[in-house]
């Protein structure tokens, strides 16, 4: 998948492979106190392609099982290997019926087509049949993301022939193809896009459980409208879901925290895990002992469960994985407590924009998803619009050690 997303980057295979041996999983739980791991299963290739994914975790699940770590098998959720996968139907389509891409090589896929529908749930009960604990589903969100600049939103999620029609028959109208967040029509689709995904995900937690497995799936940050930027419930997932695993931008390092979500962690009835990265996915230079001090220390002031990011980090070029015998067990510093805040985008002729963003978004993600110029260039944007300082609320001050 690294291959494939960046243009075949130079990278460490076998540190890679050595994700899962033994003396590396025994220090990790020796130096960070290790109880779960999300492990690879599928990545949205080819069961062809993926058969020595499949052999390579199954060889390996014994070593987990022997330190009494817990394993989520990692399935790829709503987008595919586009090339795998093209003799199928399983796509989500725009405005003008063009596949969404969702990074070099993928498309995303429809979760009101039920031959995709048909697809996940037959990974998901695969992956049951592995001496696994549980299995995560990655990437689950309905379609394309909105651009919002209020009262107007662009284009979000999915315009295929099955949305269509699952559409007219729950609300008699024909979806949307504008949307003014002020508007029935567009707060009616909203509605529509999150039901059908929580009803997709009711199905795959009842898969992985009648077979005794915990059942997961990757969350985005609440400070977000989740809603209408993901198609998801946070409470309907915490009531299917055996945990909450909550990725973001907001470690520590970065200027950030995840502070905002203290409420949401002490009310959740499941146990609420935090990714906190400090850079996109291929900027992101290996955890120093000070990183690992700021996530440990954050997680003990909150009462999450800190989820560390071990894998899939770059130094001089080169993909390698965490070292955790250049670690030590973390301790409690200070770090800044200042709240994030989020800002609504209002500008002139947001109408005009959105129609823009409407009729050539998908064009400019296919052109900076698989030409590396483009990529350069918007990741640089990217880049320095997650990893900014937040902007604050009040002042800092030092966390409860």
């Amino acid at each position: 998948m690294i291959n494939l997303k960046f243009f075949n980057p130079k990278i460490d295979e076998e540190d890679l492979m050595k994700s899962y041996d033994a003396p590396v999983l025994k220090k990790a739980k020796e130096i960070l106190g290790i109880t779960d791991a999300w492990v690879t299963y599928s990545w949205g290739f080819s069961k062809q392609t993926e058969q020595e994914d499949y052999r390579f975790l199954e060889e390996k699940l014994e070593n987990f099982q022997t330190l009494d770590i817990k394993t989520h098998a990692y399935v790829q959720g709503t987008n595919l290997v586009f090339d795998e996968h093209k003799e199928q139907d399983y796509w989500c389509r725009d405005l003008q019926g063009r596949l969404i891409p969702y990074h070099r090589g993928r498309a995303l896929c429809c979760p009101n087509n039920p031959a995709f529908r048909n697809y996940l749930a037959q990974k998901v009960e695969s992956a049951c049949q592995l001496a696994v604990d549980g299995v995560y589903v990655d990437n689950f969100h309905f379609g394309q993301f909105p651009v919002p600049l209020k009262p107007f939103v662009s284009f979000f999620g999915c315009h295929c022939s099955f949305c269509q029609k699952k559409f007219r028959e729950k609300t008699g109208k024909k979806l949307p193809v504008a949307f003014d967040l002020r508007l029935h029509e567009t707060q009616a689709y909203v509605l529509f896009r999150t039901q059908s995904l929580m009803q997709l995900a009711g199905e795959l937690s009842a898969i992985a459980k009648a077979h005794g497995k915990q059942f997961g799936s990757n969350s985005f940050d609440t400070g977000l409208d989740t809603k209408l930027f993901y198609g998801t419930d946070s409470n309907q997932l915490q009531a299917i879901q055996d945990y909450v695993l909550l990725e973001n931008y907001n470690h520590p390092a970065a200027g950030k925290n995840n502070h905002q979500l203290g409420q949401d962690i002490r009310q959740s009835p499941v146990p609420v895990f935090i990714v906190s990265y400090k850079q996109a996915i291929g900027k992101h230079t290996a955890f120093s002992q000070h990183d690992i001090n700021l996530i440990h220390s954050e997680s003990m002031a909150l009462g999450y469960a800190p989820c560390y990011k071990a894998s899939e980090f770059t130094t001089r070029g080169t993909w390698h994985n965490l070292d955790f015998f250049t670690l030590q067990p973390p301790s409690s510093v200070e770090y800044s407590t200042t709240l994030n805040t989020n800002t609504d985008i209002s500008l002139p002729g947001a109408g005009f924009i959105t129609y823009l963003i409407n009729r050539f978004g998908t064009l400019f993600l296919e052109r900076m998803y698989e030409r590396p110029t483009y990529r350069k260039l918007f990741g640089w944007i990217i880049d320095r619009l997650t990893t900014r300082p937040a902007k604050q609320k009040h002042h800092p001050q030092p966390a409860p050690l």
